[in-house]
């Protein structure tokens, strides 16, 4: 009767450990999920400023006879290459030779990164869209903001509407970025803590 109940008592420890590896293994890759989408997303973006980069010249070259729509359309493509620059070090990692700790540590550092650069992503959308629109407005509707204070007042309204919906939407998808990070970092933390034991 002893050795049945210790033979017992070994399986079911080896079944809960079985568990507790199943459940961590599962937290691992829900993690590694989300950072793979949400930098992706970031990489994404990061290789559509170069495309938005060649819009903005491609404009800019379309009105280089009245430089107060070519030299805006400069500075947004400026801007975008600005925002390439800020974002060249963002990169998928290998997470075949990846532990629970580095990966930790990539998570946080990514988090810092969105931070940090967020606000000026926003501020350099913003700005591509302001230079621009100018001249589409021109070449696609004969409406030259700068000549028609109706069609200068009515652009502006528009831009600071347009302004406050990016603001507004881009601080709660940067939060909400920012939950899920933290959510893996604390998750990790624990299957870290178990590792250890």
């Amino acid at each position: 009767m002893k050795n049945t109940w210790h033979k017992e008592k070994e399986q079911m420890e080896s079944r809960l450990i079985l568990n507790e590896k199943h459940i961590h293994n599962l937290i691992i890759q829900k993690s590694k999920g989300q950072f793979t989408t949400l930098l992706g997303i970031s990489i994404w973006g990061r290789n559509l400023a170069l495309l938005y980069m060649g819009i903005s010249v491609w404009f800019a070259y379309t009105m280089i006879d009245e430089l107060a729509y070519s030299i805006p359309a400069l500075l947004g493509a400026a801007a975008m290459l600005f925002s390439f620059i800020q974002h060249r070090s963002l990169k998928q990692p290998d997470f075949n030779n990846m532990n629970t700790l580095t990966l930790q540590k990539r998570i946080s550092q990514f988090r810092i990164h969105t931070a940090k650069f967020g606000k000026y992503d926003v501020a350099i959308v913003l700005l591509w869209i302001v230079t621009l629109a100018p001249i589409i407005l021109k070449q696609r509707f004969q409406l030259s903001i700068y000549t028609d204070s109706a069609s200068f007042i009515a652009f502006f309204t528009l831009v600071l509407f347009i302004t406050i919906l990016v603001l507004l939407f881009s601080g709660k998808i940067y939060q909400k970025w920012n939950n899920e990070l933290a959510e893996s970092e604390i998750n990790l933390n624990e299957i870290k803590a178990f590792e250890e034991n």
